[in-house]
């Protein structure tokens, strides 16, 4: 019998997964690594039974490639799927599985850090001291508390829930949630008060962190009429999916002071060169706005996690476990 063959293909996104080849090996399938653009070639070469991606897109050509040979199944490494086209692979019989909770602790405890991070001024502080060698106690340091701050979150999933429990037990923060698919119920019990309209979240939120899919109801969904409703002193905080807040409204938001602050670690198109982006860039001057480059699920323990759950779902496919 010949050996089932998975294929990792990366763009210029690349990260490695070194664990990922041993637990294939354990269970006797083999690992190959090539590039996005390389795609058809490996896919003609190796007849992988299994594609693995992290943020390249697979879309119907590679699928097709992959149909004339063997392909069963293609795996994200990671959450959305938004990078593979769903709809086509499984009108195909290729199966779609993706890792949805690997690194929910990792990205709520980095939503926090952002939270801290800007109501401390941090990142100000950071750049005057190590252009002046001390900073003294002025205005242009002086900080907030969380404790007892208003916590909005717009979605209900894994992270967010992660993100209620540290802010509400941590800091004795109310936490509001929106999210039309969990119901006031299941929120009261974890001490969060579900909220029906978004617009009632913003305008009560002194923080409102973003924790939900990215599909066609959700594109844009924070935009200049939401952005205006939100307090003045809000913070706005995106761990989840760039293409969810309308960026240009958010720079205007930014500049009018209309809100008091943001941290990205996603954006609408990624990668990007944050010096010259003509939207974020002028974000990145900002004293209240920090920006990172989608790395908030970037830790030992989520990677571990992420390359053996990616490793079990590639063995599932090829015995059939999952259809």
């Amino acid at each position: 019998m010949n050996t089932p063959i998975v294929l990792k293909l990366d763009n210029d996104t690349y990260f490695e997964m070194p664990l990922l080849k041993d637990y294939l090996a354990d269970y006797e399938a083999s690992l190959v690594e090539d590039s996005l653009e390389n795609a058809s070639a490996a896919i003609n070469e190796h007849f992988p039974s299994v594609i693995v991606t992290g943020s390249a897109f697979i879309g119907k050509d590679i699928i097709n490639v992959g149909l004339r040979k063997s392909l069963r199944g293609i795996v994200k490494a990671g959450t959305g799927l938004d990078n593979v086209d769903v709809a086509y692979a499984r009108s195909k019989g290729v199966v779609v599985a993706n890792i949805p909770a690997y690194a929910a602790e990792t990205v709520a405890e980095y939503a926090v850090t952002l939270m801290l991070s800007l109501v401390r001024k941090l990142w100000p502080l950071q750049r005057s001291l190590r252009l002046e060698g001390w900073v003294s106690a002025t205005p242009a340091c002086l900080g907030r508390e969380l404790y007892r701050k208003t916590i909005g979150l717009i979605g209900f999933g894994q992270i967010a829930r992660r993100v209620a429990r540290i802010t509400h037990f941590g800091f004795e923060m109310p936490v509001l949630a929106y999210d039309p698919y969990v119901s006031a119920e299941e929120m009261a019990k974890v001490e969060v008060q579900k909220v029906e309209e978004l617009e009632q979240l913003l305008s009560q939120s002194d923080i409102v962190s973003i924790h939900t899919v990215l599909n066609s109801s959700t594109v844009n969904m924070i935009g200049a009429e939401q952005l205006s409703v939100m307090k003045p002193s809000a913070l706005l905080i995106n761990v989840s999916r760039g293409g969810i807040i309308d960026e240009e409204a958010l720079l205007m938001a930014l500049l009018e002071h209309q809100i008091g602050g943001a941290a990205l670690d996603v954006y609408s198109k990624e990668p990007l060169d944050i010096t010259t982006h003509p939207i974020i860039s002028p974000m990145a001057s900002m004293e209240n706005v920090l920006l990172s480059s989608h790395l908030a699920w970037y830790t030992v323990e989520a990677g571990e996690r992420l390359q053996k759950k990616v490793g079990q779902r590639c063995i599932d496919i090829i015995r059939e476990k999952i259809r």
